[in-house]
């Protein structure tokens, strides 16, 4: 499974919200697989999660420049390489590498963030 890089904290807060109810049905499956321990590969652009998304045009996130910039920020971070981890792999790794300030760091652009729909705790769990 192809997923950018913030996603996958992404996928960690999610709560059922989201910009409608075919995009909340894809989170939901991708967190299942995910959660099955389906193994995942860094991708640059968009990705399965962005697939059901309404700001997708044609392959290109209407906020490209914002999401690059939050997955950038994630890899740094977190030190991840573009390869491919396991689910439990990308667990440890955000329980070793992520507290409160590398959170603000990586979305400090994020809406869902700023609107708290998202917050550290969520990711943290």
């Amino acid at each position: 499974m192809k997923i950018r890089p913030h996603h996958l904290l992404c996928t960690r807060s999610f709560k059922g919200k989201g910009y409608s109810d075919i995009f909340i049905n894809n989170m939901r499956d991708v967190i299942e697989q995910l959660q099955k321990n389906q193994p995942v590969e860094m991708q640059s652009g968009t990705d399965c999660i962005c697939s059901a998304c309404p700001e997708n045009n044609k392959g290109t996130c209407r906020s490209e420049e914002k999401v690059t910039t939050l997955d950038r920020n994630t890899v740094k971070y977190l030190e991840l390489k573009k390869q491919t981890y396991s689910y439990g792999d990308i667990e440890k790794i955000i329980k070793e590498k992520l507290n409160e300030d590398v959170y603000n760091k990586i979305c400090s652009d994020c809406e869902w963030k700023k609107e708290g729909i998202c917050t550290y705790a969520d990711v943290r769990n």
